[in-house]
């Protein structure tokens, strides 16, 4: 249970660094999200607590690859657990 809300707690912190101009912090930050994520459904409430979608979504509109895969990973997770 600690581990897990260590977890939660860096859901903010990451979704804060996707504000950042540098691409390799983004992306970073996106791949951790999406680590996360997976099969957690306490990190992917607070997700949508800190509004992460909204931010994440703009990324899909990235001229970077790897940035609108892990947009795209993100999203379909989120797809994916909400259908459970």
């Amino acid at each position: 249970n600690q581990h897990l809300m260590n977890q939660s707690a860096a859901i903010p912190k990451l979704i804060a660094q996707l504000d950042s101009p540098n691409i390799q912090i983004t992306n970073n930050a996106l791949s951790t999200i999406g680590a996360l994520m997976r099969n957690c459904p306490e990190n992917q409430k607070m997700i949508h607590k800190t509004n992460g979608i909204v931010k994440i979504l703009k990324y899909l509109q990235s001229d970077d690859e790897t940035i609108v895969k892990n947009a795209l990973y993100i999203l379909g997770e989120t797809a994916r657990q909400c259908k459970e």
